[in-house]
């Protein structure tokens, strides 16, 4: 057995059992380091591990703890004795259910850990500074006018001038260029909106190549993207359109036929004349530069960039004066671009020579030609943007912060900047957790509550939580040098004027972030705030299931709320009947309180269904009603539930729905589903797990699928993905159309599956490694979709818990 052992967020390496033991006895190790294996649920305490995986072999003592001067001991000694104790305790008082605990007490010492170290102050200085914008700087909402002007010439007078409005799809057309433009530029508000329009105007055989592009764009299915783009490029040819909205086309085509050699080469080339035709037919002014410039750099061409940002900069080089500050932008990224690709994306330590060498070369030459754009435009925010990204590869955190405020004076809430003088101060490049907290604080300090600006703390938070490598679901909100920073942020944007339309967001998400961090006093006062109606688009990708979180605050902050903690304590250590009683105890105390009853109830349901589970019994698994509480539908509309079958139509992504209990990551799932109807033929069921609450957007990836898929493209499949993309694991299978039985086994990461009694996966790890905490992993149905409408029955779907077969070895 091997263990991945990690100190401070640092890799430390790969060893067997015995070495740790030698390791440790030696003081190579100090048993504060957290180790993890193939078949653990999350990282533990080195010492834990040992203690239970070595019980022989690990008969150290703990090493005397270093004295502070005088004889006093320092925070940090205090800290680590009080860890230590609580250790000794723990093990001493539950050894009986230790393993239980051994995830909750991690995250408790990790957290007091990275709260009170004495960690290293580098970049301290450099992010500490007032920022240093001023009246006349811009704002993001500033840009978005410039970008929707931009957009609006591009789409909505270009269907005006060059469109077909003798057609009955005319007035919808027009809408939709509208839905457009406003869906890009204010939070993709309108793209149902844009869907519906576009299903409407082809419906009537629509041939405008404008309508096409956007209905290529929109589709959910590659294939008919792909389609429609191509159908788009033909008609462009027959048009009057000027180049611009046929260059998008074709870069778009490229990008989403790069795995077809030969076919993106050719739109690629396409694209390449296009963009050369857009330079000189009218589809661009001198005041478009910096627009443009923002399609290379870390836009929609971002891709097409680097495959072809050669001759695109001898193109814009071409154009003439009137573009040359976006000649030297792109020649800089040019330059960045080759300058990493010759280093390497690995450490410094594996970078050879050579690699230094067109490294520092081309790195040279990219400051040269960014330093060009910023002196003949000191007003355009972009050089001075990407100035940080070489001043990251050759500079230090002072430098960084030099170019960070050249680009905050002309844009304060510059989205590019702010992330990339975050990443510049994480402690692998030129900065310290202390740095990335400093620069939180500042960002707050600021007041500029009307600009994303105080919410870079939270997004601080959210770095070093990766830079921890902490499990989904684990969360640093408590912190004692977190917590308040994170309530001064709350509530200065929801005492700003300016953003009391969207309050209600910002009160959700305080209401939740104190939630995780179990503050449920401020949770609840939250919740209250908003008559108890937080914002459902606030609720999903934390990691953390929240569909209860507000009957679940009213709860534990009710007159009950001890007996609440006790029942969750018992469920969390499977005392089932005890956690049981302590809620029918809660049920009749409280039958004033709905939420504390509905709450109570819901949870004795979940602990029944876990109870059963944990024997290792088959437990029915479909929902009980259409609005069952233990099952949250992330999207989908569920149609009718019955005894052993459950019906959903997807929505235009699919459907995905998933219990509340806490199965763990051994189980197996057997059933059947039926395609009740389809429009097209097509349709697909599935299994989810993990954290499976993603947005239509799938901004989540803390969950993987199951899918068993017909379409008439890749016929019939099964398919094991992280959400519904990549990495993927695809087996050709044999579906009947009418109903399939399934079984899904996950033993230690590894999946086996049958359908219709073959198999069809064997013994095949999971395509991406995700870490959750605890026994913080659900199971639930879904499936992607492919722009149909289709009515999914599920059948006798039952699950059971399994036992690690790795556990059984030791």
């Amino acid at each position: 057995m091997n263990y991945h052992v990690n100190r401070n967020g640092q890799s430390l390496g790969v060893f067997n059992l015995d070495e740790l033991v030698r390791r440790r006895r030696t003081g190579e190790l100090t048993g504060g380091e957290m180790a993890w294996c193939e078949g653990m649920t999350g990282w533990e305490l080195l010492d834990a591990v040992l203690r239970r995986d070595a019980p022989q072999s690990f008969q150290i003592a703990p090493p005397p703890m270093p004295m502070s001067p005088r004889g006093e001991r320092s925070n940090s000694t205090r800290i680590v004795l009080w860890i230590a104790g609580v250790m000794v305790a723990v093990l001493v008082a539950f050894c009986v259910v230790a393993a239980i605990f051994v995830v909750r007490f991690a995250k408790k010492a990790r957290e007091t850990v990275l709260a009170g170290m004495e960690e290293s102050t580098t970049g301290v200085s450099a992010a500490s500074q007032p920022l240093r914008s001023t009246t006349n700087s811009l704002t993001e909402a500033d840009v978005r006018k410039q970008h929707e002007a931009f957009r609006r010439r591009q789409w909505i007078e270009g269907y005006k001038e060059f469109g077909r409005h003798d057609k009955p799809w005319d007035a919808d057309a027009t809408l939709l260029m509208t839905a457009w433009v406003e869906d890009d530029s204010r939070a993709r508000s309108n793209k149902a909106t844009a869907r519906e329009l576009i299903e409407k105007i082809l419906a009537a055989n629509c041939d405008d190549p404008l309508v096409l592009t956007l209905a290529g764009y929109h589709a959910v299915n590659l294939t008919e993207s792909i389609r429609q783009l191509e159908r788009a490029t033909e008609e462009y040819s027959k048009s009057k359109y000027r180049a611009y909205p046929k260059f998008y086309a074709a870069v778009l085509l490229g990008n989403k036929t790069r795995n077809q050699p030969g076919r993106f080469e050719q739109s690629d080339s396409a694209a390449l004349l296009l963009w050369s035709q857009a330079l000189g037919d009218g589809s661009f002014l001198p005041q478009d530069q910096e627009e443009l410039a923002k399609i290379f750099v870390g836009g929609w061409g971002e891709q097409f960039f680097k495959r072809n940002g050669t001759n695109i900069c001898q193109l814009v080089k071409s154009a003439g004066k009137d573009f040359a500050w976006l000649a030297f932008v792109l020649d800089g990224e040019l330059h960045i671009n080759e300058a990493w690709n010759a280093r390497g994306r690995g450490y410094a330590k594996s970078v050879t020579a050579q690699g230094w060498d067109g490294f520092s070369q081309h790195i040279t030459l990219a400051e040269k030609s960014l330093t060009a754009a910023w002196e003949l435009r000191s007003d355009l925010a972009t050089a001075p943007h990407r100035m940080m990204t070489v001043t990251l590869g050759n500079g230090d955190a002072q430098q960084m912060r030099t170019w960070f405020d050249r680009a905050t004076e002309i844009q304060v809430d510059h989205p590019g900047a702010w992330s990339s003088m975050r990443w510049g101060l994480r402690p692998r490049w030129h900065g310290s957790h202390a740095a990335m907290r400093a620069l939180g604080k500042m960002a707050i300090e600021t007041g500029r509550f009307d600009t994303d600006v105080p919410y870079e703390f939270f997004k601080v938070v959210g770095d070093m939580e990766q830079d921890n490598e902490l499990p989904v679901g684990l969360h640093l909100y408590d912190g004692e040098d977190v917590w308040p920073h994170l309530q001064a942020m709350y509530e200065g944007y929801i005492a700003e004027p300016s953003r009391a339309s969207s309050r209600d967001i910002w009160r959700t998400a305080y209401a939740v972030t104190a939630f995780i961090a179990e503050h449920h006093d401020e949770a609840r006062r939250q919740l209250e705030a908003m008559d108890w109606k937080p914002d459902a688009s606030q609720l999903r990708n934390w990691g953390v299931d929240l569909s209860a979180m507000s009957l679940e605050v009213a709860a534990r902050t009710g007159s009950s709320g001890t007996l609440v903690t006790d029942a969750e304590t018992s469920r969390d250590i499977e005392e089932y009947e005890d956690a049981l009683k302590s809620y029918a105890q809660v049920i009749s105390n409280n039958a004033g309180d709905e939420r504390t009853v509905a709450f109570a109830k819901a949870q004795s349901e979940l602990i029944r269904f876990e109870q059963k589970f944990g024997k290792g019994e088959w437990v029915d698994f479909l929902p009980a009603s259409q609005l069952d509480a233990n099952w949250p539908v992330s999207w989908g509309e569920p149609l009718r539930a019955g005894k052993d079958s459950f019906e959903i139509s997807s929505h235009h992504n699919g459907h995905l729905l998933y219990s509340r209990a806490r199965v763990g990551q051994n189980f197996e799932v057997r059933g059947e589903f039926e395609v009740v109807s389809t429009s097209n033929g097509e349709f697909q069921a599935g299994l989810v797990m993990g954290v499976p609450d993603s947005d239509t957007e799938f901004k989540s990836g803390a969950w993987h699928g199951f899918r068993m898929r017909h379409n008439k493209t890749d016929g019939d499949a099964v398919v094991l993905s992280k959400g519904w993309a990549q990495p993927r694991v695809t087996k050709k299978a044999a579906l009947d159309s009418d109903r399939n039985a399934f079984t899904f086994r996950l033993v230690d990461g590894k999946v086996s599956a049958t359908l219709n009694g073959k198999s069809v996966i064997s013994n095949t790890v999971l395509p991406s490694k995700l870490e959750f905490y605890g026994n913080n992993f659900y199971v639930g149905l879904g499936a992607f979709n492919d722009t149909n409408d289709t009515v999914i029955r599920y059948r006798n779907v039952q699950i059971r818990r399994l036992e690690s077969v790795m556990d059984s070895e030791r």
